[in-house]
Formats: C-alpha cells, sequence, structure tokens
C-alpha cells in the first residue's frame, strides 16, 4: 500500500507533493487547485505567486518524499497505522505473557495476536461494517 505525508484538502485524498498554506492550514496537489483556492479567497493569483521567497511568502510547493512523517495516510485520506511496530509489540507481549504463565512461547504469542488483532478490528469501522454486511447477507441466505 503506498503511503502518503499529507491529506489535501482539495479532496481529501493523500499526497506526497503540493501546496502548502499557511504553515498547514491548507494543502492542495496541483498549480490549478492552489489557483482556485487563492481566487476563492478573492486574491489574485499571479500577484500571490510573486510572494514566493520573500518576506511576505504564506504559500509554497514542496514534497514530502524524503521525509519521516508521524503519521501517514492511503490514498483515500484515512489515516494508516505503523503496522509493524504494532505486531512487534504484540510478538513483545505475547514473549512477556508465555514467560509469566509458563505456556509456550509461540502459543502464547498466537493467543496474544489473535485479541490485539480483534481489539484493533473492532475499532476499525470500514471492517466492522464490512463484516456486518457479510454476516448479515450470509444470515438472510440461509433463512
Amino acid at each position: 500500500m503506498k503511503k502518503y505525508a499529507r491529506v489535501t484538502n482539495f479532496n481529501g485524498k493523500g499526497m506526497n507533493e503540493g501546496y502548502c498554506f499557511n504553515d498547514g492550514e491548507y494543502y492542495c496537489e496541483t498549480e490549478e487547485q492552489a489557483k482556485f483556492y487563492i481566487e476563492g479567497l478573492g486574491l489574485d493569483w499571479k500577484e500571490e505567486l510573486l510572494t514566493f521567497n520573500t518576506k511576505d511568502e504564506w504559500f509554497y510547493w514542496t514534497d514530502w518524499y524524503d521525509q519521516e512523517a508521524d503519521i501517514y495516510y492511503d490514498i483515500n485520506g484515512c489515516e494508516i497505522n505503523n503496522k509493524k511496530d504494532t505486531l512487534f509489540a504484540i510478538y513483545k507481549k505475547g514473549v512477556h505473557l508465555g514467560n509469566e504463565l509458563g505456556e509456550n512461547k509461540n502459543d502464547a504469542i498466537r493467543k496474544y495476536l489473535i485479541a490485539s488483532l480483534y481489539e484493533i478490528f473492532l475499532k476499525d469501522l470500514e471492517f466492522v461494517s464490512l463484516y456486518s454486511a457479510k454476516k448479515a447477507v450470509k444470515r438472510t441466505h440461509f433463512l
């Protein structure tokens, strides 16, 4: 899955390059979108372009490819959890529980992983609604 560092305010999609206005107050990807935004504020696009690299600069174009972001987004602008860190934390907790309970470490990791993923999925509204829809369809099919 491709990760994006910002979400465009223009259409809510993920983006890794584009225009930033007022230190992150508004983001958009293309020059046309930036022009539309500026003209929507009642300003002249050509005049505002003259503020680039001056003390009056209030928007600029940039990219976030080489920058490590705290939060990433998918193409639809939804936040992506850092799954690798989450799974490693689950693994460590499972090993710890296995040692505490005197269980086989693999069994403890598996149990804790299932319980943790269950909690994660319950908080994921898209998953819950998809699961509920499939369950409802299956139930009506067999009734």
